[in-house]
């Protein structure tokens, strides 16, 4: 974990430390993984995820502590994939950080957690300068089932980002009898907004 020149390596040895319960303290053993953009890998994730599970309450301390939006976001990804509702008013209070890789990793990991608690964020979210974030926030509404926000979720599928068109006109489909009715409303438009809503509907209908 300490002196092994391979990520992989040290990332593998930290999965075993803490399997055998004899991990470092995670500021030693996140030190010692040495994470860098070019390195975040899913392995890392597995990690994270590791010990959100074995150690949820440290793991929750520690995120709201840290500074680094890249270990911010390894936090949040492996406290949602342990499935910790704890972390839920952390995760909506991130939608407003300044890193829009956070915001997007916050929406992400609603997303996995699928609370309903999340729909005034998301609702901001579908509003973000940042076309990853408003993706990201698209995608929760569907797989949380907001119906509520249809109308919110619905200029979106004219979005300059083609990503957020498409996340935007899956998450309709997703919103209940009111988002398919927006959905075929628009896939009648010789527009973009059209052209994805036509490709959705084909795609489903085609599933």
């Amino acid at each position: 974990l300490k002196s092994d020149p391979d990520q992989s390596v040290r990332v593998a040895a930290a999965i075993g430390l803490l399997r055998l319960c004899a991990l470092p303290p995670i500021g030693v053993a996140i030190a010692s993984l040495r994470i860098s953009p070019e390195n975040a890998s899913r392995r890392l994730s597995a990690f994270f995820r590791a010990y959100a599970l074995k150690h949820p309450g440290e793991a929750l301390t520690f995120v709201r502590h840290a500074r680094d939006p890249l270990l911010i976001t390894l936090l949040l990804n492996g406290l949602s994939l342990a499935g910790n509702h704890d972390v839920l008013p952390l995760l909506i209070d991130l939608t407003g950080h300044a890193d829009l890789d956070v915001r997007a990793e916050a929406f992400r990991s609603l997303s996995r957690l699928g609370h309903p608690v999340a729909r005034e964020a998301v609702s901001k979210g579908l509003k973000d300068d940042a076309w990853p974030v408003r993706a990201q926030a698209a995608m929760c509404a569907g797989r949380i089932g907001l119906a509520e926000l249809a109308e919110e979720v619905a200029p979106l599928l004219g979005d300059p980002a083609w990503w957020v068109r498409y996340r935007a006109a899956d998450a309709l489909l997703k919103l209940g009898e009111k988002g398919r009715e927006i959905l075929i409303a628009a896939s009648a438009e010789k527009t973009r907004t059209g052209r994805i809503a036509q490709l959705i509907l084909l795609e489903k209908s085609a599933g």
